[in-house]
């Protein structure tokens, strides 16, 4: 167990293998628990009552953590980073781009970009032909939320684009997750390859924003959204700059926490035959060989389902950073300001007090006549006023993505199961290998 030893191996094991130390620590010791962290004091946090503490009724007290100025770098300042009345403002001027009569839209553009992949995929699929699925879903992931933000030509290709928005990505990883090779980085390049990146995104978007913004008959897209937003009370937009950091921050968030999502979900499926047989029964009987539409949403719960069940073992976002700004009580432990609070949303999500036989794929725990699942026991899109803004997006995506490759093609996963890496988001280490042949 780990709470065993000297204080440095469970310091090292708490970032090495946070998954399980929250898991492991969370049985023996309780909701709440410090860990030992050089310099700092750090409490891990997994219970219900005590995580909604922190996200929602004594929220004011909690900031983001460090680990997050790390992201500014390339995110900026948008949602997901800014803090007080800022956010709080974004947060409103943004909030009626995800109401459901605006995704409405939206979803012809993820139903077209579906269509044009799922044709793509077929036409690359030679007999038992290998992929990454990983790499799959985040290229189908990638090309709506792409679409979805800008829909009309853009000064940058999608590839082009999509190429640096992941370096983007992997670099700001490395400086949040890993500072101390910020000097290898300078020597090898990645720094400048970063900044030289940023700014041709930067001139690209402003560029997009501009034009955009002179625009007497705009597309229907996020970027329209975005910059037509007006404050019902004051009349005012968003400052081109703001713009651009949640341009930048919708991509990033709203394309990789559904592929890692996807991904597990379907090698969920794999592993548990009688699951896919079911939600097959339903796809076929409600949609045949078609998309769905959103009306179909309501007549495939089982789907719903099971995507809700592959988020709760594997939670894209498995853990949330805070910073006390004032001293508090939480689970019955003080907690000085300044400490991190890190509420690991993967170890809530396999408690055994609250979900029977935790560990197992059970997507029937989600369908409408299951018994209730108990309040705040789940939240794979975080909780409280800082709940994720496009959640709505997300499930309607997943909701679309799953049947679609159901419908067209058949996965074969080599035994091993892949480990879950712990990166800004829950990825497979290594990819997702996986053999992809036509649906016959």
């Amino acid at each position: 167990m780990y709470k065993k030893g000297p204080w440095w191996a469970r310091a090292r094991a708490f970032f090495t293998d946070p998954l399980n130390f929250s898991v492991n620590n969370a049985a023996e010791l309780g909701p709440v628990f410090e860990t030992p962290v050089p310099f700092r004091r750090v409490f891990v946090v997994s219970g219900p009552e005590e995580i909604q503490k922190v996200l929602q009724s004594n929220h004011k007290n909690y900031h983001k953590s460090p680990f997050y100025n790390a992201l500014k770098l390339a995110l900026g300042n948008g949602l997901l980073n800014s803090e007080g009345n800022y956010w709080k403002q974004q947060r409103k001027l943004m909030q009626p781009v995800f109401y459901k009569s605006a995704l409405h839209g939206l979803y012809l553009d993820m139903k077209s970009e579906t269509e044009n992949y799922m044709e793509w995929l077929k036409m690359e699929l030679t007999q038992n032909a290998h992929f990454d699925l990983a790499k799959e879903t985040m290229r189908i992931t990638a090309s709506i939320v792409l679409q979805s933000l800008f829909s009309s030509d853009a000064p940058l290709s999608r590839d082009e684009m999509y190429k640096m928005m992941v370096e983007l990505q992997e670099y700001v990883m490395m400086r949040a997750l890993s500072p101390q090779k910020f000097p290898l980085a300078l020597l090898k390049g990645q720094h400048h390859r970063f900044l030289k990146y940023r700014r041709k995104i930067d001139d690209a978007l402003y560029q997009m924003i501009d034009k955009r913004a002179k625009e007497t008959d705009p597309p229907h897209d996020l970027l329209s959204m975005l910059t037509f937003a007006r404050d019902a009370e004051t009349d005012e937009g968003m400052p081109r700059e703001a713009i651009r950091d949640e341009l930048i921050t919708l991509f990033a968030a709203g394309h990789e926490t559904t592929a890692n999502a996807l991904a597990w979900i379907f090698r969920l499926l794999a592993a548990n035959p009688e699951k896919e047989a079911i939600l097959q029964k339903e796809i076929q009987t409600v949609l045949g060989a078609r998309l769905p539409e959103m009306a179909d949403f309501k007549d495939m719960p089982y789907t719903r389902a099971v995507i809700e069940e592959g988020m709760r073992l594997y939670p894209p976002a498995y853990a949330v950073g805070r910073l006390a700004i004032h001293d508090d009580e939480v689970g019955g432990f003080h907690i000085p300001k300044k400490s991190i609070m890190f509420l690991s949303i993967y170890a809530l999500h396999r408690n055994p007090e609250i979900w029977e036989d935790p560990n197992s794929f059970r997507p029937e725990r989600f369908l409408p006549d299951a018994p209730a699942i108990p309040r705040n026991a789940y939240m794979p899109f975080g909780f409280g006023p800082r709940k994720c803004i496009g959640y709505q997006f997300a499930m309607m995506e997943m909701q679309l993505l799953v049947p679609a490759f159901l419908q067209n093609v058949h996965f074969t996963f080599p035994e091993k199961w892949p480990e879950p890496q712990t990166l800004i988001t829950l990825r497979p280490k290594g990819g997702m290998k996986v053999v992809i042949n036509r649906r016959m």
